[in-house]
């Protein structure tokens, strides 16, 4: 339609003009050369009939990498992913990997037309060669050997263009553990002696029974729960115990300003282990923002034992709640900012009364742990 819109504007001009001045002629002459380049741009077509599946089956190393086509987010790949893109439009397209770790980036050109399927691989480079990111163009018998006895851990489907809503953990990996009588178990934290209890939404929802064990350290008793406070979009809940216990005074404080990158971190929690004793993991905040860059979350390359766990900072500070983690490894995920807990808080009918005093501060790690492993409990739904 677009191209019978130019020809006609081109004869109109040819009709108007002929016995004009070169000079207009040439106009005319220039005018048809702009009007064939712009055949040439990015054309439009009915979805479905175009397809470019990103993939990495290297098992080794961790990097991640953004991908963007023609300055259009299509996702992260790393190591056991494979993202299927379905193409809205043909043409030639710019394909840009930023290396998320080391900052470097590589680009490739893809000219896709319409039914087209595009296969490319992305390998992770020695550190001595230059080059981290190294992506190829294959066909698809190199593609079907490469993935032949292949399970991707991660299977992502885009679109071009698509909208960017919030990326709930059961939509990567949730650090949840869900047993087949329906059962879902994860981790949630005191933040009051009233019997306030912090954990992620996908933990306890549609779910009538919540039950919540370790408290004051006690993990073989387990006590009922309800929902007064919740926040969909951000995946976090608060708890109240329905029966009234003696709690002790929170010894830790939520930190609602932003950390920054580098900043280290540990994460208490419990998982299934034989002696079902508190476990912990640490390391570094690797980015502000989540995933598909979520501005509501860190990235943390620590270990996520479960959803709904306390993440802290050295000074005893709980900045984040854990929630998902990588389908692909273990050792790298996401926790929800304590300022979106801040703001679920503040909708409460009554101010809840958490600690501002912050009795960490100053301790080892290990005396840290000590203090707080009768605060983190197990949460379970159903």
């Amino acid at each position: 339609m677009a191209q019978l819109f130019i020809l006609g504007l081109n004869l109109y001009a040819r009709f108007s003009f002929q016995n004009k001045s070169h000079m207009k002629q040439l106009f005319i002459s220039l005018f048809t050369i702009i009007s064939l380049l712009s055949c040439c741009a990015l054309k439009a077509f009915e979805p479905g009939n175009g397809v470019i599946i990103f993939y990495k089956v290297q098992e080794i190393g961790d990097n991640e990498y953004d991908i963007t086509l023609n300055n259009i987010r299509v996702g992260t790949i790393y190591k056991m992913t494979r993202i299927v893109h379905e193409v809205f439009s043909e043409g030639k397209m710019v394909l840009v990997a930023k290396d998320i770790q080391w900052w470097g980036s590589r680009e490739i050109k893809i000219d896709i037309k319409k039914g087209d399927t595009i296969y490319v691989k992305f390998e992770t480079g020695p550190i001595t060669s230059g080059r981290r990111i190294n992506i190829m163009l294959t066909t698809r018998e190199e593609y079907m050997a490469d993935i032949k006895g292949y399970k991707f851990e991660s299977d992502l489907k885009t679109q071009e263009n698509p909208a960017t809503p919030y990326i709930s953990a059961n939509q990567n990996k949730t650090a949840t553990t869900k047993n087949p009588d329906g059962m879902k178990t994860g981790a949630g934290f005191l933040i009051s002696p009233e019997g306030y209890i912090v954990t992620n939404y996908h933990i306890v929802e549609n779910s009538k029974d919540i039950a919540v064990k370790g408290i004051n350290g006690n993990q073989k008793s387990a006590f009922s729960a309800s929902i007064i406070l919740k926040d969909e979009t951000n995946d976090l809940v608060i708890l109240k115990l329905d029966d009234r216990i003696t709690l002790n005074p929170v010894p830790y404080t939520l930190k609602k300003e932003v950390s920054d990158i580098g900043e280290s971190v540990y994460i208490p929690g419990y998982s299934n282990t034989s002696d079902g004793g508190i476990m912990m993991s640490n390391g570094i905040i690797n980015a502000k923002s989540g995933y598909e860059g979520n501005i509501n979350s860190y990235r943390l390359s620590t270990t996520i034992q479960s959803s709904g766990c306390p993440v802290f900072d050295s000074k005893g500070n709980i900045i984040a709640v854990a929630n998902s983690k990588y389908a692909a490894t273990d050792n790298s995920g996401y926790a929800v900012k304590a300022k979106y807990l801040f703001e679920l808080l503040d909708g409460a009918d009554k101010k809840l009364n958490i600690n501002e005093t912050n009795k960490l501060a100053g301790k080892s790690l290990a005396e840290q742990i000590k203090d707080i492993s009768d605060f983190v409990y197990t949460v379970t739904a159903k």
